[in-house]
């Protein structure tokens, strides 16, 4: 029999995904504009024969080819679109950065050049110094006093310059010059002045703003810069705080002169009771014991008892003399014993004066002890009221001189032009400090970002 081929068309699934990529929703694989092609299934590596026949089965490869460039299509429109939009993000940023860099920085010059209220500064120079001498050689805690007043001048410059900072050195200035309308005028621009009717804080803040002190600490010298929106009002509060940074120093120092004074007048009335109360105690042992100065006493009866014992030897030496030549019973020798007897007794009476052998006996011994230490009790008050007498006396003089003393280096000048502000160096610090934040910010966002992960 004649062989037949016969020609039948499979219809296939739709294809999802070509080349590995899937396809946008609502396309397929197959696409019926292109005609198929026949393809003969073999089996077993041979043509089937007899009444079996080839099936031809419909594949559109070129559909499949024609996908793929498809897709490409839109992923490389989608890729433009967003290189367009990151460009335009960059672009963005760009002009941000430009915008807030320079608009202020614009503004600031514009500020400082026509707008800002023109201020002078007057400077001045002191230093606090204290009066060249010996110290004087006395004691006591008064003199310790004096003597500290004169070191106290290393530490008087940082005083100083803290109270030129203080609120009461304003409001003190302010009752003499009128600080306060003269900085919150209106015809000042208000970035500069200060705000009407100004609490403590706020003066105070202003003011370490228009005052500015600087302390060297190997000379000891302050500068001052006063700045004010007129030359002679800037030269008035320099003078006025030279003025009373001087009356400070004068005050410290009165202050620890006349407590040196009041103590020495004290250590003095002190003295004065300790002399007294020696002395009484001296008159009442005279009076008690009827004895003017033991220790003369004493004294005078050691002289007895040596002369007693010369007596007495030499009694002794000449009866042993006569012994020799006469008889024991003699009238003479009898005499010389006698003699002897009555210079050994009076010898023993006078020795136990001297010294005796119980404290009740109230011998020279004891009574001499107890005056010394009543004599050097009455020298020793005399010593101290003679030292208390000359520390007053040193503190008096020294409360009549000045010991210490500012000395200006520079008087306070008259300014003839205006120093503050200086438009191109203020614009300069504000470009700066905008270009530092504004690096800083774009790290931080950046360090954000990449955190993030968009």
């Amino acid at each position: 029999m004649p062989e037949n081929n016969e020609q039948q068309t499979v219809p296939l699934t739709p294809v999802k995904k070509v080349g590995g990529k899937s396809l946008p929703s609502g396309e397929s694989a197959l696409e019926p504009t292109v005609s198929p092609v026949a393809v003969k299934k073999k089996a077993g590596g041979k043509n089937l024969a007899g009444g079996e026949s080839a099936l031809e089965q419909t594949v559109p490869l070129p559909a499949v080819k024609k996908v793929g460039e498809k897709s490409l299509q839109n992923r490389e429109s989608k890729l433009e679109r967003a290189g367009l939009g990151s460009a335009v993000k960059k672009k963005v940023t760009r002009y941000f950065f430009f915008i807030a860099l320079a608009v202020p920085t614009i503004c600031a010059f514009l500020y400082f050049s026509f707008f800002a209220s023109p201020m002078y500064i007057s400077q001045a120079s002191f230093a606090v110094r204290k009066a060249e001498g010996n110290a004087p050689a006395v004691s006591g805690i008064a003199a310790a006093m004096l003597a500290s007043s004169g070191g106290l001048a290393g530490t008087d410059p940082f005083i100083i310059n803290d109270y030129i900072q203080s609120l009461d050195i304003v409001q003190d200035i302010d009752k003499e010059l009128e600080l306060i309308q003269h900085y919150t005028a209106r015809n000042h621009d208000v970035f500069s002045r200060l705000w009407q009717k100004p609490t403590q804080d706020e003066l105070l803040r202003y003011w370490r703003r228009v005052m500015v002190p600087q302390l060297s600490r190997d000379t000891g010298i302050i500068s001052v810069e006063a700045r004010a929106y007129s030359p002679e009002m800037a030269q008035k509060i320099a003078q006025a705080v030279l003025v009373r940074s001087e009356a400070l120093v004068n005050a410290m120092n009165e202050r620890l002169q006349n407590d040196a004074v009041e103590l020495a007048h004290k250590e003095v009335k002190r003295a004065e009771e300790r002399v007294k109360a020696a002395q009484r105690a001296l008159k009442e042992f005279r009076n008690l014991h009827a004895m003017l100065d033991p220790k003369t006493t004493a004294g005078g009866l050691q002289d007895i008892v040596a002369k007693l014992e010369a007596e007495a030897t030499a009694l002794r030496t000449k009866i042993a003399e006569t012994s020799a030549y006469m008889r024991d019973n003699t009238p003479v020798l009898k005499s010389l014993r006698q003699r002897l007897v009555a210079v050994e007794s009076q010898l023993a009476r006078e020795k136990q004066r001297v010294a005796g052998t119980s404290a009740s006996e109230s011998n020279l011994n004891s009574l001499v002890a107890g005056y010394e230490e009543l004599s050097m009790e009455a020298e020793f008050a005399q010593q101290q009221l003679v030292s208390a007498m000359s520390t007053l006396e040193t503190a008096r003089i020294q409360q009549a001189t000045q010991s210490r003393y500012v000395v200006a280096y520079q008087q306070p000048t008259l300014p003839d032009e205006s120093l503050y502000p200086r438009p191109l160096l203020f614009t300069l610090y504000t470009f700066l400090s905008l270009l530092i934040a504004l690096g800083l910010l774009s790290l931080i966002w950046a360090s954000i970002r990449e955190h993030a992960g968009f």
